[in-house]
C-alpha cells in the first residue's frame, strides 16, 4: 500500500496469494504417504482378520470332533450291549466277540482298542461261580487276575481286542482306580461315562497297545436285565454287567487335528468334576493327552499365554470335564503376508512422483511436458502390473452380456480348463455348462439383480467336467463393465473328498464293498417290491471258514488279503443285478431280488461256494478257502430286513455244525 501525491486517495497494490510450487509438492507428498500408510496398515487388518476367522473355524473344527469322537466311543458300548441283548441268551465269547464286531465296523482303524465285557462278583464264592459261568461260556482257561480281597470284585471277562493279545485278561478293575470309578458312576447314573486316565494296565497289553499306557481312557456302559430301571436302587440291583470301550485319547486327539495338516497343536487336561462351580485349570492340571511329544513320546504341556495364538475351551461329554487348548503354530493366527509393504511401497512410490510432477508443472512447462510423460509411463507400468495381477489371478472371471455371450475372460481359463481366452470369447456360456446344472446356471443370470451364489459343473477341452462355485454381480451400469461379473473359483478337489466321505460312510473301508447299511437298504427295497408285484427276494450269507487260523498263522495282513480276494470271487460269481455287501468280520451278504424258488438261490450259492473254494495264495503259499452258507428267502408281505438276515445267519450256523464248507437253506424259505 502506498500514499498517493496531492491529497489522492489510497492505492492498494497487489497481493500475491499463489501458493508455491514446492509447497503444493510438500502437500500432495504427505497426503499420498498418509494415505498410503492408512491403506497398508487397513490391509494389513483385513488379512488379519481373515486369518484369525480361520484359525477359529480350524479350532472349533477340532474340538466338535473331539466331542464326536467321544459320542462315537459311546455308540458303540451301546450298539454293542443292544445286540447283546437282541441274542437273548447268556452272553459267551462267541456272542460277544460277534456283537462287538457289528458295533466296531464303523469306527476308522485304530479307533478303539477293544471291546471289554465286565461282571460283578462278590466275595471268593462270587468269584468261583463267575470263573466257572466263563470257562462255560467259550473262555475254559480263564482265571481272575490279581483279584483283591474281600467285597466286591469287577472282573474283565469277555474281550474283543483290535489285535490279538487280550487288554485286561481276566484283570480285577477294582485294582485300577479310574476304571472302578467309570463303573459305578456307569452303574448309578445309568449311563455311558467316560473314564480317568487308566493308571494300571498289564504288560502284555502296554507293548502290544503303547498308546494305552500313557492315554488310556475307557467309556463304560451298564447292562440291565431288561430296560434301564429309573431308580438308582433299581439299578444296583438289575445290574447285569458293563459294555467297555477302550481307546487312546492321544489317538482320539491327534485324529481331531490331523485335517489342519500340521498347522493346530492341541492337549486335553483333566478339570475333575464337571459339576464343580469352577474347575481349576493351572499347572497342576493332570495332562490327559497331547499332539506336542518329548523325545520319548511323553506329552507336553503348551504356552497358553499369548490369546491371538490359543483357542481354550471346555469339552464336557460322558460325565467328563475336560480343558481342551489348541495352539497356532504356523501363522493361522497372524498375517504374513507382505501385501501391505506393497501397498506402501507402491504408495510411497506414486506419492513421490505425483509430488515431483506438480513441482516440476509449477517449475517450467519444459519440465512438465518431461515429468507428464515420465509419469504416464509410471503409470502405464502401473496399469500393466494391475492387469497381471488380474490376468494371474487363480479364479475365474468372466463377463458376460443378458444372453450369455461372453464378452471377457480371463487368462486362468487356460490353466483351469485348458480353453484359450481367444476361444472363450464371444461363445454362449451355458453351452460348456453341465446340462444338469443349466436351469439352475441360467435362473441365477436371470435373477442377478444383486450378488448371487451358484455351484455349477463346466466343461474343459478334453470333455471333463469341472466343479466351481462362483458369485454373480450385476455390473451394468458401470460403464467399465457394462455386463454380469462372473467370479469362480475351481472347488473339484473340495467335492471330490465330500464324494469320498460320503462313500466312506457307506461302504467298507477294506474291501470297497457296500456296508451293512446299504445292504439293509437294498434288502428293504427288494422286499417293498415283493410286496407290491408278489416277487421273492433272498438273503444269502457267508462266512469264511477256519479264517481265524489264517490270522493266527499268516497275520492280520494276510487276513485283510484274503477278506479282499473273497470279495472279488463272491462278487464275479453272483449275478450283476446282486448287492455285495460285507456285513462285519469275515461274513459277507449277498442279496437277490427277483427269486422264484429257493433253487434259484441255491444255483447262486452254489456257484459262490465254488468260486470261493479255489486255492488262494497268502505269503506265497497255496491255501485252500472254504465257506459256510446260509440261504433265506422271503416268506411273507410282512417280513422285516431283520428277520430275513437273521434266518440266512440262522442258516449259515446251521451250515457250519454240519461239517462247513456246506450251504443250508432255510427250512421257512424252502417250503413257502
Amino acid at each position: 500500500m502506498r500514499r498517493q501525491s496531492g491529497g489522492e486517495a489510497l492505492a492498494f497494490e497487489p497481493v500475491n496469494t499463489q501458493r508455491s510450487p514446492l509447497a503444493i509438492a510438500l502437500v500432495v507428498l504427505i497426503g499420498g504417504l498418509v494415505a498410503s500408510v492408512l491403506a497398508s496398515v487397513i490391509w494389513r487388518d483385513v488379512l488379519r482378520d481373515d486369518a484369525a476367522t480361520t484359525f477359529t473355524r480350524s479350532a472349533d473344527a477340532v474340538e466338535d470332533d473331539v466331542a464326536a469322537g467321544l459320542e462315537q466311543l459311546a455308540s458303540v458300548a451301546r450298539a454293542t450291549r443292544t445286540e447283546l441283548a437282541a441274542g437273548g441268551d447268556p452272553v459267551t465269547q462267541r456272542s460277544f466277540e460277534r456283537a462287538a464286531a457289528i458295533a466296531t465296523a464303523p469306527l476308522a482303524p485304530g479307533g478303539a482298542g477293544g471291546v471289554v465285557y465286565v461282571q460283578p462278583a462278590t466275595g471268593s464264592t462270587g468269584l468261583r461261580e463267575l470263573r466257572a459261568d466263563v470257562r462255560r461260556s467259550g473262555l475254559p482257561t480263564f482265571e481272575v487276575n490279581n483279584a483283591t480281597g474281600g467285597g466286591e470284585h469287577l472282573v474283565a471277562t469277555f474281550e474283543a481286542p483290535s489285535q490279538s493279545v487280550p487288554l485286561f485278561g481276566g484283570l480285577d478293575l477294582v485294582t485300577v482306580p479310574a476304571a472302578r470309578a467309570a463303573l459305578e458312576a456307569a452303574r448309578v447314573e445309568g449311563r455311558a461315562v467316560l473314564s480317568d486316565t487308566l493308571e494300571r494296565l498289564p504288560r502284555s497289553t502296554a507293548r502290544a497297545y503303547p498308546s494305552l499306557q500313557r492315554f488310556g481312557v475307557a467309556v463304560a456302559v451298564p447292562v440291565f436285565r431288561g430296560d434301564t430301571p429309573d431308580t438308582v436302587t433299581g439299578r444296583l440291583e438289575d445290574l447285569q454287567g458293563w459294555v467297555v470301550v477302550v481307546s487312546s485319547a492321544q489317538h482320539l486327539l491327534e485324529a481331531a487335528v490331523a485335517p489342519t495338516g500340521g498347522e493346530l497343536a492341541a492337549q486335553i487336561e483333566d478339570l475333575g468334576d464337571p459339576d464343580a462351580a469352577k474347575p481349576a485349570v493351572g499347572p497342576g492340571t493332570p495332562l490327559v493327552a497331547s499332539t506336542a511329544l518329548d523325545d520319548q513320546g511323553e506329552a507336553l504341556t503348551l504356552d497358553r499365554d499369548d490369546p491371538d495364538t490359543t483357542v481354550r475351551s471346555s469339552v464336557q461329554r460322558l460325565g467328563q470335564s475336560w480343558e481342551l487348548t489348541i495352539a497356532d503354530l504356523d501363522g493361522l493366527g497372524g498375517a504374513t503376508s507382505r501385501e501391505p509393504l506393497w501397498i506402501l511401497a507402491g504408495g510411497a512410490t506414486l506419492s513421490v512422483l505425483l509430488a515431483a510432477l506438480v513441482w516440476s508443472l509449477g517449475s517450467t512447462r519444459a519440465s512438465a511436458l518431461v515429468m507428464a510423460a515420465t509419469a504416464t509411463a509410471d503409470v502405464r507400468r502401473t496399469e500393466e502390473r494391475f492387469r497381471a495381477l488380474v490376468h494371474n489371478l487363480p479364479d475365474l472371471v468372466v463377463v458376460t452380456d443378458d444372453e450369455g455371450t461372453v464378452s471377457f475372460v480371463s487368462p486362468s481359463v487356460t490353466a483351469l480348463l485348458d480353453w484359450s481366452a481367444e476361444e472363450a470369447h464371444g461363445a454362449q456360456l451355458a453351452t460348456v455348462v453341465h446340462p444338469d446344472d443349466r436351469v439352475r446356471f441360467e435362473a441365477a443370470l436371470a435373477q442377478s439383480a444383486g450378488d448371487v451364489s451358484t455351484e455349477i459343473r463346466v466343461r474343459a477341452r478334453d470333455g471333463r467336467y469341472r466343479w466351481f462355485e462362483g458369485a454373480i454381480t450385476n455390473l451394468h451400469d458401470d460403464p467399465a463393465v457394462e455386463g454380469l461379473l462372473i467370479t469362480a473359483h475351481d472347488v473339484t478337489a473340495q467335492k471330490a473328498v465330500e464324494d469320498r466321505l460320503a462313500h466312506q460312510a457307506t461302504h467298507d473301508p477294506l474291501t470297497h464293498l457296500p456296508n451293512r447299511v446299504i445292504v439293509d437298504d437294498r434288502l428293504g427295497h427288494a422286499l417293498e417290491r415283493g410286496r407290491r408285484d408278489g416277487s421273492r427276494a433272498a438273503a444269502i450269507f457267508l462266512d469264511i471258514d477256519e479264517f481265524k487260523q489264517v490270522n493266527d498263522r499268516w497275520g492280520h495282513a494276510a487276513g485283510d488279503d484274503l477278506l479282499r480276494e473273497v470279495a472279488i470271487r463272491v462278487q464275479r460269481a453272483a449275478r450283476s443285478a446282486d448287492t455285495v455287501g460285507r456285513y462285519g468280520g469275515d461274513e459277507f451278504v449277498v442279496i437277490c431280488e427277483n427269486l422264484p424258488t429257493a433253487a434259484d438261490a441255491l444255483v447262486v450259492a452254489e456257484r459262490i461256494r465254488d468260486e470261493v473254494a479255489r486255492p488262494a495264495r497268502l505269503d506265497g503259499a497255496e491255501v485252500l478257502v472254504g465257506t459256510s452258507i446260509g440261504v433265506a428267502l422271503s416268506a411273507d408281505a410282512e417280513e422285516s430286513t431283520r428277520d430275513l438276515i437273521d434266518r440266512a445267519d440262522a442258516a449259515m450256523y446251521e451250515a457250519k455244525s454240519r461239517g462247513r464248507g456246506r450251504i443250508v437253506i432255510d427250512t421257512e424259505a424252502a417250503s413257502a
